[in-house]
């Protein structure tokens, strides 16, 4: 069927064409069916769970402005997750989820611990999966950008300067503190990749792609957070996933080491 202009999404959109062989899907994250449609590059439409610009494939509902990347569509399950956010216990989604404990942003969809004392969304689960355990501090910290957090970002703990760029947080402790302020090396050499590995703390982006991975873990990454990466094959991970395989072979090195000292 040929691609054809909808009326219904009015002025905001005039250019959203839709195809008319998907029409009226059901999904648990909204009220509403969704529409499948593809919106051309130049319209700046958010995802309603990532919140990251959507072009190309989408499902719509035009009545609620409400569009969800196709592969958030596919990803979403109206489960329980397990996060390291929040440990403690299990989180199950929720579609008014209100404000969430790590970025402070109000979000439509998301997911609720059941004892109802800690709220996440969609781009908070999906992105910041990857943790960095370091002696700076007993908690596990999580990286974010100025961008992510919604109102006032609090100045590091260890500097007290403004924090403007890439930089590390504790939920429990609610501090946040500078990547350059925290002793991690700028160079390493990942035993799972060939080359040595560069800390980027810019953005890190390829031109045509929407999506991005860590090469460790295989996780979603958010391409605004700094990381590891390799300049001669793109090779890219969270900088916690690098610096915990660096830690788990010295300490096999040194258990090994003792085994045959004993």
């Amino acid at each position: 069927m040929c691609a054809q202009t909808i009326p219904s999404i009015g002025n905001h959109f005039p250019n959203l064409n839709d195809n008319g062989s998907k029409v009226g899907f059901s999904h648990f994250s909204h009220d509403h069916k969704l529409r499948f449609a593809f919106i051309p590059k130049k319209l700046e439409v958010d995802c309603s769970a990532c919140w990251l610009l959507i072009s190309g494939p989408t499902y719509c509902c035009y009545t609620c402005y409400f569009f969800l990347h196709e592969s958030c569509f596919d990803e979403l399950k109206p489960q329980y997750i397990q996060h390291p956010f929040h440990i403690q216990h299990p989180l199950h989604f929720k579609a008014r989820v209100g404000i969430c404990n790590a970025c402070t942003t109000f979000s439509d969809i998301g997911y609720e611990c059941a004892e109802g004392d800690f709220k996440l969304d969609i781009k908070c689960a999906k992105y910041l999966t990857s943790g960095l355990q370091h002696k700076c501090h007993e908690h596990k910290l999580f990286c974010f950008v100025v961008e992510d957090i919604n109102g006032h970002v609090e100045c590091c703990k260890h500097c007290y300067q403004m924090c403007n760029a890439s930089f590390y947080r504790c939920l429990e402790c609610d501090l946040n503190i500078h990547i350059e302020c925290i002793p991690i090396p700028k160079n390493v050499k990942s035993v799972c990749h060939v080359h040595p590995l560069t800390l980027i703390l810019d953005s890190i982006t390829k031109k045509g792609q929407d999506e991005y991975y860590c090469h460790a873990c295989e996780n979603l990454r958010n391409p605004k957070h700094a990381a590891y990466y390799c300049k001669k094959c793109y090779y890219t991970a969270h900088i916690g996933c690098v610096l915990g395989e660096v830690r788990f072979v010295l300490q096999s090195f040194l258990d090994f080491a003792l085994s045959i000292d004993h």
